[in-house]
Parts: structure tokens; sequence; C-alpha cells
């Protein structure tokens, strides 16, 4: 099933799109095969294993929840991800960039229907002065895509004939 970045209206992410980022590229090349399926088991077993909110049943993630200093998950199951991320981009936020990049393309290859939204965080990137966002992910089976208006449509619309 697919994933869609909904924060604007939906678009589809292709996992062989995500793969070919800058940052997941460099650490695969940068780093050893078995370090970089590794790494990937690892983004897979964190993502496999979010359960459902008690009030809700929704499945719902970010990267923080998953790999952060507040991750539910053992310490020792995380920081080697931590670790040769920062072998392959130091201590920069590109370290940070290629974590959630990972999240991003797993994601995107897992079965069920993943919908994923940025938001503003309230920081300002120092290289850029951009604003920095950061993706929230949930699980929705239910999400239809919304239908595109047809020539017919458009026209009722705006009252014309053809």
């Amino acid at each position: 099933m697919p994933l869609y970045d909904i924060t604007f209206s939906p678009r589809l992410i292709c996992p062989a799109d995500i793969e070919k980022f800058q940052v997941i590229e460099k650490a695969r090349k940068t780093l050893t095969r078995p370090t970089f399926d590794k790494m990937v088991r690892t983004v897979d077993i964190a993502i496999d294993s979010i359960n459902p909110s008690a009030n809700n049943n929704l499945i719902w993630t970010k990267s923080g929840v998953l790999f952060g200093n507040k991750s539910s998950r053992p310490l020792e199951s995380i920081q080697h991800l931590w670790t040769y991320a920062e072998k392959v981009f130091g201590d920069t936020k590109y370290t940070v960039m290629f974590v959630g990049s990972l999240l991003l393309w797993r994601i995107s290859d897992k079965e069920n229907l993943w919908l994923t939204v940025q938001r503003d965080t309230g920081k300002k990137d120092p290289d850029t002065d951009k604003e920095i966002t950061e993706r929230h992910y949930w699980i929705d089976n239910n999400f239809k895509l919304p239908q595109q208006p047809t020539v017919e449509d458009l026209m009722q619309k705006f009252n014309r004939r053809r």
C-alpha cells in the first residue's frame, strides 16, 4: 500500500524516489552493506512495533517518537542508528535528516495505507533561515483520494456548454 503526503493535497510518495535522497545514497555508499542493512532493519522493526493509541486505536508516529531521546525503544536497539549516522554525517543536521529520510522511505514501502503531513516546529534552520518541519505519520486504510474533476464537472461549474 502506498504512502500519501497530505500536507497540501494528496501526493503519492514513491519508495524508489525516497531511496534516491542524497542522504540515503551517501550513507549507503559510505557504510558497509551489513551496517546499512542493519540500520534499515532497525527502522523496520520500530515501525512494525508501533502500537495503537489507547484512546482511538490510531497508529501514529514521527521519527522523534521512535528514535529520539524520549523513545520508548530500548537505547541499545537504536543507538547504533545514531552512531553510524554520525560517522557518515558528523554532528550535523544531516544526521537527523538521514534518520528521518530512512523512516519516510521504509514507511512508504509498508503494506498499510500510511498518510503523512509536514508540520512546522517553530525553529529556524541556522544555515537557510527556513522553518524546520517534521513529519507525522499514521495509518488510515479507509483513506480515499479526492476525485479529480472531469471536464464535464468543470464546464458545469462554470456554466459552460460544449
